[in-house]
């Protein structure tokens, strides 16, 4: 798979352009809109179909570091973006971005730090969130 941004876009917004390699010779060219610099790039069965998704992490740009997170289903030639859920609402109260992704065992997994009300970007106190994302019921799943 390569995956690169166009030639004179900025790199903090903008677009991507990625082509998977799939076996037999097939190329499936993918584009999409970017939100910040791509910071990860998978090819992975995240929603348990038998065939590998493309998931591309973007951070904006920014003290913040928020992550985007694009999911491309790859089954037919026109890939089809997958939608996420936004963060639970008790969670995202204490969401202020510096996020990293990762994908383990089949699964996109969020951890980022938690602020509380009187925390500056630099110094949450919260500890940290771990989420996974389902496919099955659509949500982010707390992670112990």
């Amino acid at each position: 798979m390569e995956v690169d941004v166009p030639p004179g876009e900025a790199a903090s917004i903008g677009t991507f352009r990625a082509i998977v390699h799939h076996p037999g010779g097939r190329n499936q060219e993918i584009t999409g809109p970017r939100d910040g610099t791509i910071a990860g790039v998978w090819l992975e069965d995240v929603c348990g179909g038998g065939h590998p998704e493309m998931i591309l992490w973007m951070v904006s740009a920014g003290s913040g570091s928020y992550a985007t997170i694009a999911v491309y289903g790859l089954e037919t030639p026109d890939a089809e973006r997958l939608d996420l859920a936004p963060l639970p609402d008790d969670v995202a109260q204490g969401y202020r971005g510096h996020d990293r992704i990762d994908i383990r065992e089949g699964r996109i997994i969020r951890i980022f730090p938690t602020y509380r009300s009187a925390d500056t970007n630099a110094a949450p106190t919260g500890g940290e969130t771990r989420l996974a994302y389902s496919f099955a019921t659509g949500a982010w799943i707390r992670e112990p």
